[in-house]
């Protein structure tokens, strides 16, 4: 009788949580304080936004590119290079005045954050055996936002006790510093888990022909599956993004104070990170679909409802609660697609271009909703993106169930003990 396979999440703590909760809590630090840090300086709003824009469209655009240094050198060499340099972009944020130096170091900082990401999710895609892959992502997403959460808290600390942003950056930087000392500290990551497809390692060896590491020739070549349910994906990304702009908006619109809002808010998160691993443990025990649909099906219903629903504080909140109760169940559930789908002889080039348009979907919400409230009510923002959400639902109804099936290899793998 074979021996059922033994679970490998409780091997990856020091190789990939840990590192991940200490680069995203320096993460959410410094989105934040890019802003307040330009203001602090006596920059204008709108300087002040540039450098967040620039920070966000580094990170897009650096995906692709992530995702052929990936494909060409080990994970563990790219995260650990991404967390030095999101560290040297922190001193230089730190101490450097000039607003156009900050606004390319900002830029630098989002790639080398995409660069992270990518290089972690790609070693989950490689190590980590189908049976086990919506939890290891859905785990590595809540992760991504427990550091996301807790790292505005640390600024906000930092900021009270001494009463400068600069104080903060610091602290970015030293979770940075901190993220590459334990990264470099592995002493050899695929040791550690002792699983990887024969395709997998045949991709890092020397003989490996270029065309097969080519951006351009893996979108050609998965060009069905980035269109069928990269776009669904996208969507999805479009209404969790929506939901961070329309929560704050709403309750502004309805004349709520801040520390309401903020309330709700943090109501929805806290639903959020309780359901975030059930999430990918159903994607792993039922398939793809019953992970993926629920969740996108729930958050365009919330939209809906946040948009029809009479205004109060009570659908507000249930609202929020509807929200929060997706988004966490979609935890991980993006990055499990885009690892499923993925070429198993190397990911990383399909999972950049995936997390493109995924992160696309994601930018495109604060424009939608700016453009429809120039000559329509909030509701209709909200109504809007709820609608295209149930679109993405359609889409991963239609295609799931014919493009998405384990890969052959894995199922004879199983991690060691030893």
């Amino acid at each position: 009788m074979p021996r059922p396979a033994a679970n490998p999440l409780r091997k990856l703590g020091p190789v990939i949580y840990g590192p991940s909760l200490l680069f995203s809590l320096g993460e959410g630090l410094i989105v934040p304080l890019l802003p307040l840090l330009a203001i602090e300086r006596g920059e204008s709003l709108s300087a002040a936004g540039l450098q967040y824009a620039a920070m966000t469209l580094g990170q897009f655009l650096g995906n692709i590119p992530a995702g052929a240094l990936v494909g060409r050198y080990p994970e563990k060499r790219a995260m650990t290079l991404a967390a030095a340099l999101a560290g040297a972009c922190g001193v230089l944020i730190a101490s450097v005045p000039y607003t156009a130096a900050l606004v390319a170091t900002a830029f630098i900082l989002g790639a080398s954050l995409a660069t992270f990401g990518l290089a972690r999710q790609s070693f989950l895609t490689s190590h980590v055996p189908y049976s086990f892959r919506g939890r290891a992502l859905a785990l590595l997403g809540g992760t991504h936002r427990a550091g996301m959460v807790l790292g505005p808290f640390t600024a906000w600390a930092a900021l009270v006790l001494t009463g400068s942003a600069l104080t903060a950056a610091w602290i970015f930087v030293a979770f940075t510093l901190l993220t590459t000392a334990v990264i470099a500290a592995v002493p050899d990551l695929e040791e550690r888990i002792r699983f990887r497809s024969p395709q997998a390692r045949e991709s890092r060896s020397p003989t490996t022909g270029r065309e097969e590491r080519s951006l351009i020739g893996t979108a050609a070549a998965h060009r069905g599956p980035l269109l069928r349910l990269g776009i669904p994906a996208a969507l999805l990304a479009l209404v969790r993004s929506g939901r961070q702009v329309l929560l704050p908006l709403w309750g502004s619109a309805m004349g709520l104070g801040t520390d309401t809002i903020l309330f709700v808010v943090a109501l929805s998160g806290m639903v959020d990170l309780i359901l975030f691993y059930p999430g990918g443990k159903v994607m792993d025990r039922f398939g793809r679909m019953w992970g993926v649909l629920p969740a996108a099906l729930i958050m365009s219903v919330g939209l809906l409802f946040l948009a029809l629903a009479p205004q109060g504080l009570g659908p507000y909140v249930g609202s929020a609660l509807i929200l929060g109760a997706g988004n966490g169940l979609s935890s991980g559930a993006l990055l499990t697609l885009a690892s499923d789908l993925a070429p198993v002889s190397n990911p990383s080039p399909f999972i950049g271009i995936w997390r493109t348009l995924t992160q696309g979907g994601s930018a495109l919400a604060p424009l939608l909703v700016a453009a429809v409230t120039v000559s329509h009510p909030l509701g209709a923002a909200a109504a809007g993106i709820g609608a295209l959400g149930l679109v993405g639902v359609g889409g991963f109804i239609r295609w799931i169930p014919v493009y998405l099936v384990a890969p052959q290899d894995e199922p004879q793998k199983v991690p060691s003990e030893a």
